[in-house]
């Protein structure tokens, strides 16, 4: 069911990855026709069959030895032989963003309680009174989890301070800011408040 954002907006829910590419502004062209459909399953075809072929030949049985070998060879055979130059050799790709992190994690839409706890996954995360100034009770905040399980709060862009807390136990632990575009943002941290922690680049 869309969300009345969407229902306003004239636009269906997205999924995350539609989401994610609606952020890049990429316009995504969904296979409606059977030739469409065609091309890509044929592509699936190849990893499905040619490459399972060449596993079995090479006597590859391990998850490792088959990455390796994707990457270091089928790959780089599979694209010399069915490449097909660009008719216009100029680069039109746009920058990447820096938030990147931010785009292509899971993305869900909660509402600060009274007491300003954020319910997600059957988690409680309790926001610290350094968010008092934004009045966030009964406000719709973002929570964003990325791949790797680091948790963010958000609201209209900005990360929110946070510690998890258990219902018998009390705190479990403290919300670590994981986005380099937000650390100019925040105020300076309070020996009660989130750590900030600098990403490393590739």
């Amino acid at each position: 069911m869309p969300t009345a954002a969407e229902a306003l907006a004239g636009s269906g829910p997205l999924s995350q990855f539609g989401r994610a590419m609606k952020q890049l502004s990429v316009r995504l062209i969904l296979a409606g026709s059977p030739q469409a459909k065609g091309r890509v399953e044929r592509r699936h075809g190849v990893f499905q069959d040619r490459l399972v072929k060449a596993l079995r030949r090479r006597k590859i049985n391990s998850i490792q030895a088959a990455n390796a070998y994707l990457d270091k060879m089928f790959l780089k055979q599979l694209n010399t032989r069915f490449t097909v130059k660009a008719a216009d050799p100029a680069n039109v790709h746009r920058p990447a963003p820096r938030n990147l992190q931010r785009i292509f994690c899971r993305i869900e839409q909660r509402q600060v309680s009274q007491d300003w706890c954020v319910l997600y996954d059957n988690r409680v995360f309790q926001l610290l009174k350094r968010e008092q100034r934004l009045a966030l009770a009964k406000r719709t905040v973002h929570v964003h989890e990325q791949l790797d399980g680091q948790i963010a709060i958000c609201y209209q862009g900005r990360q929110l301070a946070w510690r998890e807390r258990h219902p018998t136990t009390g705190v479990l632990q403290t919300g670590k800011i994981f986005a380099a575009a937000a650390e100019a943002a925040l105020p300076p941290a309070a020996p009660a408040a989130a750590a900030l922690r600098p990403l490393t680049r590739a």
